[in-house]
């Protein structure tokens, strides 16, 4: 059961939004008492959507303020699988905006999680930098998100 005290902002790949391992590592962060914001959801896409269109220039502080909001990070990466062009063939890689997510928290002093699922098992590995992963810029990220998906469309 979650606890409302226990905000936890779950960043990770659009490329993952509204997927079943999605609403897997929801489900679980909730069980074991989070209460989850995630990005992907709907509503929050609609609030965003609305704060897009009034901010066209920032529209990265909308997700920001909701990590403000939390007192808990987590994040997943990209599938270490995946190959796009111009983008490092590395391992443990982090799209752009889930760098800045992240990186709101460590700012503030707060926990982070890194999210690693595997043959039913889910870790929560705390961090408290990058190092170990590569970050993505965000050209490459947006090449991993239309690797993965051939009709991504940057919001840009």
């Amino acid at each position: 059961m979650s606890n409302p005290n226990n905000k936890l902002y779950f960043a990770h790949p659009m490329s993952m939004y509204g997927t079943a391992e999605e609403a897997l590592l929801v489900d679980i962060l909730t069980d074991i008492g989070f209460s989850v914001i995630n990005p992907g959801d709907p509503a929050v896409a609609q609030a965003f959507g609305a704060y897009r269109d009034g901010n066209p220039n920032n529209y990265m502080q909308f997700f920001v303020d909701l990590c403000n909001a939390c007192e808990f990070g987590a994040f997943c990466t990209f599938p270490d699988d995946v190959q796009a062009d111009d983008v490092p063939n590395a391992v443990n890689r982090v799209g752009a905006g889930v760098v800045t997510e992240i990186e709101s928290f460590w700012a503030r002093g707060k926990t982070v999680f890194w999210l690693q699922a595997h043959a039913g098992v889910l870790r929560l590995i705390i961090v408290k930098d990058w190092t170990g992963f590569t970050c993505l810029d965000v050209p490459q990220t947006r090449a991993m998100l239309k690797t993965i998906n051939p009709n991504y469309k940057s919001g840009k």
